[in-house]
């Protein structure tokens, strides 16, 4: 426990940090996380990501540079990362900042921060564009919680025919989504709706028709979201993350129902994010409302993270 004590006061002190080389630095912080509880696989992803950042520094050169000593506001930056760390506020947020397909998202408190897993959906929406006649050269989608984001500014990022619309409720929320947007240069093909999509997607009539809906809803029940690691728990919004119902199903009741009846979606093609587990259960949903088409597409993991079908007369 001695041991542990000192790495973690090796930066304990932002105004007095201790001179150290890239390869101690980086123990020290990967110590000071496990000594927290943290696994020790991502405690040494995380230290690697932090000095990376801070030494702008891409993975291979920090073990080139590993007895090279930290500057001492590269130290004093680390210092600062790992006292946020400390308290379980998420990596993410101490960065400002996080990768996703590739891009450099900016991410704060109040944004969920984006999952690799996530990535399957922007793959799935691609394999759609690419699939279906037509979409490639023009193709508008429209987004249920935009978040960061991640998922629509990556496909417009990938898609230069693709014309976005996005509802995000929550403003901090909304604010990172136009702040990536911009930083991306695609904010000219990205309409931001800041309002509840129940009252909002009924107002986008005959000037409106999406080819594609997408979304990454809330979807874990509130049973098992008491259960979330602090990093989750405590910091990143219960609304990006917790779903309507007791299994947490409520936003695919809503879209299932909803999304025929209205002029803009009728016959959009849709793609929406599941929960581990919940693939049996939203697919029956949508079976029982009358979609076609429905499939889950699994992860990487072999675990089903993408339900995919289509309304109307139209077959993906």
């Amino acid at each position: 426990m001695a041991d542990q004590n000192a790495d973690q006061n090796s930066y304990a002190n932002a105004d007095n940090p201790v001179p150290t080389t890239y390869s101690e630095a980086r123990r020290n912080f990967s110590k000071a996380l496990i000594a927290l509880g943290i696994d020790e696989s991502e405690a040494r992803r995380e230290a690697e990501i932090a000095l990376m950042h801070v030494t702008k520094s891409a993975a291979h050169e920090l073990l080139l540079k590993a007895d090279s000593q930290l500057l001492p506001e590269q130290s004093e930056a680390m210092s600062e990362i790992l006292s946020q760390r400390l308290l379980r506020k998420p990596l993410q947020y101490a960065l400002g900042e996080t990768y996703f397909m590739g891009f450099k998202f900016a991410v704060g408190p109040g944004v969920l921060i984006p999952r690799p897993d996530t990535e399957i959906m922007v793959e799935a929406i691609l394999a759609e564009i690419n699939q279906t006649p037509g979409l490639k050269e023009r193709c508008n989608l429209i987004e249920v919680g935009a978040g960061s984001g991640a998922i629509v500014i990556s496909l417009l990022k990938l898609c230069p025919n693709l014309i976005a619309s996005v509802f995000e409720i929550s403003p901090q929320a909304a604010h990172f989504c136009r702040i990536n947007a911009l930083c991306h240069g695609i904010y000219d093909r990205l309409n931001i709706i800041e309002e509840d999509y129940l009252t909002g997607l009924p107002k986008l009539t005959g000037q409106f028709q999406f080819d594609l809906f997408s979304s990454n809803p809330p979807y874990i029940p509130v049973d098992l979201a008491r259960d979330l690691a602090p990093e989750i728990l405590l910091h990143e919004p219960a609304l990006a993350l917790v779903g309507q119902g007791s299994d947490g199903l409520g936003f695919y009741r809503q879209f299932a129902q909803m999304l025929p009846s209205l002029p803009a979606t009728a016959k959009a093609a849709l793609l929406v994010e599941l929960g581990q587990g919940q693939g049996q259960e939203v697919s029956a949903i949508f079976e029982q409302a009358g979609w076609q088409d429905l499939r889950l597409l699994p992860d990487l993991a072999g675990i089903d993270r993408v339900f995919a079908a289509r309304t109307g007369d139209k077959i993906i």
